[in-house]
């Protein structure tokens, strides 16, 4: 079973500028943050989604997780991560047998799969207090302090990925230590090590900064085409060439004084394609 936990709002940094909502229903692109974390999780599983209790969910996107196969489970407020991970597998009667737990506000294109006890690692370069993770310690999972986020010398951090093979051993873990998820992860090792599996394609949407860098690099793709980000480049691609060529006569056509408000074309590839370069984001789009 696939647990992905969102059963708590974003904070006021976020809620300030995109209304209150749990994470996995954050905007990116043209879509909710969900439907790419659907996309990465395998068909054949049973997947679950924690949402805060009185959270009122759109007709849309009721309808929108059901054609997904996403079961929505929606647990009490004001839970830690640990009680609101023991209470959904209480409601679900899931007690035995393997768990896959996916943060709400993480997206990883890259996931392991056919592993057990395992956590994903990715590298960060910014100062928030992501855990980490050392297998030669006693107890592996760790929360940075102050000194690690000024010398960023944790550079590995866990991504909000595990993979365990035991959940009754995690129920009883996290019991023990009283709620606490991280705490209640280093009991489980301590009877069933967990090894660590870096990831490269990770985008974390779970601070203010790094939501907008991550939306720069997860393109708005529709039905009739796809999108990639290369280096601040975002290249669009499609296999329907009178829609491209649509677009990029729409960009051409643009009147002079209304040019710098929009993406401003660059050189369209042979076979119609465009490339445009947005002046205030200074992104380029190819297609």
């Amino acid at each position: 079973m696939f647990l992905i936990t969102s059963a708590a709002y974003v904070d006021q940094e976020f809620s300030s500028e995109l209304g209150l909502l749990p994470p996995a229903f954050l905007p990116v692109g043209n879509r909710r943050l969900y439907c790419y974390q659907r996309e990465v999780l395998p068909d054949d599983e049973r997947i679950v989604l924690t949402l805060p209790e009185h959270f009122s969910t759109p007709d849309y996107d009721r309808r929108l997780l059901e054609s997904l196969g996403v079961e929505v489970l929606f647990l009490p407020e004001g839970l830690r991560l640990g009680e609101s991970v023991i209470c959904a597998l209480n409601l679900l009667g899931h007690a035995s047998g393997p768990l896959h737990i996916l943060h709400g506000d993480t997206l990883i294109y890259d996931l392991p799969s056919g592993q057990l006890d395992v956590v994903t690692l990715s590298p960060v370069d910014d100062n928030y207090a992501w855990a980490f993770f050392d297998a030669r310690a006693p107890e592996p999972f760790g929360r940075p302090q102050p000194t690690d986020l000024l010398s960023r010398r944790m550079a590995l951090v866990v991504n909000g990925y595990f993979v365990l093979s035991d959940t009754r051993l995690l129920i009883q873990s996290i019991t023990r230590a009283r709620g606490d998820f991280i705490v209640g992860l280093n009991r489980y090792a301590g009877q069933q090590p967990i090894a660590p599996v870096e990831c490269a394609q990770w985008f974390d949407f779970g601070h203010l900064h790094t939501y907008y860098r991550s939306k720069t690099h997860v393109g708005t793709t529709r039905a009739f085409n796809q999108m990639e980000v290369v280096e601040g480049c975002v290249h669009k691609r499609s296999g329907d060439a009178r829609k491209m060529a649509a677009e990029a006569n729409w960009f051409v056509k643009l009147p002079a004084e209304l040019k710098r408000f929009a993406p401003q074309l660059l050189s369209p590839p042979p076979g119609g394609g465009v490339s445009r370069r947005h002046p205030a984001t200074r992104s380029n789009i190819c297609a």
